[in-house]
């Protein structure tokens, strides 16, 4: 049987697995530097980090405009591929549907979204894992259908 935790999230308890928990504790989560969040206090940098490169790529060196949030990468020797794709599984399994708009762009996207531990995660197969704090969450929770 799997160790789970189990966590609060839109009103329903939900079980997380334990290995889901350990890989999000463990793994070197990488923060997002945005000139945005900083305005908005709500930067997950610290003031000398240098800027993360896909950042300076979109709005130039001195302007990224992102959400804040942090990200780990697959191919990254402390993610793996296995527990990638099995954190994967577990935020699509448990978690919920969810609407966001970019900062840079209107066009909305539709991600599944779980909620552990302080944080809410969500994933961009077939690469990244992202997280953001909850109270820093910019995406609306969609109404489930049925």
């Amino acid at each position: 049987m799997t160790d789970v935790v189990q966590e609060q999230q839109g009103g329903e308890l939900v079980e997380v697995p334990d290995f889901a928990v350990r890989l999000a504790e463990s793994v070197p989560w990488r923060p997002v530097r945005s000139l945005k969040a900083r305005l908005e206090g709500l930067d997950p940098c610290a003031p000398a980090d240098p800027p993360c490169e896909h950042q300076a790529e979109l709005f130039g060196a001195d302007e990224p405009i992102a959400d804040p949030h942090w990200y780990v990468i697959r191919s990254w020797p402390s993610v793996g591929d296995r527990a990638y794709w099995e954190f994967v599984r577990v935020v699509r399994t448990l978690g919920y549907r969810g609407r966001y708009v970019r900062p840079y762009d209107p066009r909305p996207l539709v991600n599944d979204y779980l909620e552990f531990g302080g944080f809410v995660y969500w994933c961009i197969p077939p690469t990244q894992i992202y997280r953001t704090r909850i109270e820093w969450r910019r995406h609306e929770p969609l109404a489930a259908a049925g």
